[in-house]
């Protein structure tokens, strides 16, 4: 798994293969969450919004505040 606001990789399920799964995160101090749309996580399996906290993630985007606030929490 691997999205723009962070490294290119964030998490891989290299060793288990499993189609479907976010696999686990490939640094320390990396913390990965499935949330619902209140911010809550869900169970296993269920859909929601990937969650990334990381030493590796953006900040913000350069003279964009109001988009920064709409995708950072």
């Amino acid at each position: 798994y691997g999205l723009t606001e962070a490294l290119i990789v964030t998490a891989s399920n290299w060793e288990h293969d499993r189609r479907g799964a976010l696999g686990v995160p490939l640094f320390r101090d990396t913390e990965i969450a499935i949330l619902d749309e209140r911010g809550s996580e869900v169970p296993r399996g269920a859909v929601g919004e990937v969650a990334v906290r990381a030493p590796t993630v953006m900040t913000g985007y350069i003279g964009r505040a109001a988009e920064t606030r709409e995708v950072l929490r």
